[in-house]
């Protein structure tokens, strides 16, 4: 039976001899037990690009967890691989971690904060048409109830056309993390 210990980076390991006999003894890590191809400056490198592809930097992070159990069961075959074993598990368990994370990262990045189908903004946006009807009563006068009721059903008409268009280009901004210039606004889509 194994236990393990250290310090200073060199693993401990404590044989126990069946007569109850503890006998410690250190290794230093052979050049095959710290080489190995990983995939963690690439996962490292997508990780600082703002607009990652989470599909890339999961694939990576399997292919980097699939390389991490191969050296696991290689170190499972020695008799002294445990503490190797047990630092690839915790490295695994990290790299599980970040997959999560990863996971999560691009959910909040793909959240759309404008809802046109909430009941705040479908309550602003009545506001903001009272405030259009009450000015356009205002610059009409009196006696312009037809003119305004006119005009009220060409706005509606406008903002039914230019709804599809105004999503689009709403769901284009993303959720604001991006630096999109604002291009003025652009012309309805009328007969007039």
């Amino acid at each position: 039976m194994a236990g393990v210990g250290g310090e200073n980076g060199m693993p401990k390991t404590f044989v126990i001899a069946a007569d109850g006999n503890v006998s410690p003894s250190q290794r230093e890590l052979a050049p095959e037990d710290l080489m190995r191809e990983s995939r963690l400056p690439a996962i490292t490198e997508k990780l600082h690009n703002p607009h990652f592809s989470a599909v890339e930097l999961q694939l990576l992070i399997a292919e980097e967890s699939a390389l991490v159990i191969q050296e696991m069961k290689e170190y499972a075959h020695r008799p002294d691989g445990a503490p190797n074993v047990q630092y690839c598990a915790g490295l695994l368990n990290a790299l599980h971690g970040l997959g999560k994370q990863v996971q999560l990262a691009d959910a909040i990045r793909k959240h759309d904060d404008l809802n046109f189908d909430s009941p705040k903004l479908k309550f602003v946006l009545r506001e903001f048409a009272e405030f259009f009807k009450q000015a356009a009563r205002k610059a009409l006068g009196k006696d312009s109830d037809t003119q305004v009721r006119s005009i009220m059903i060409h706005f509606h008409d406008l903002a039914s056309m230019n709804e599809a268009r105004i999503r689009s280009e709403v769901k284009k901004m993303g959720n604001g993390a991006e630096d999109i210039p604002f291009e003025g606004t652009k012309p309805l889509n009328s007969n007039a």
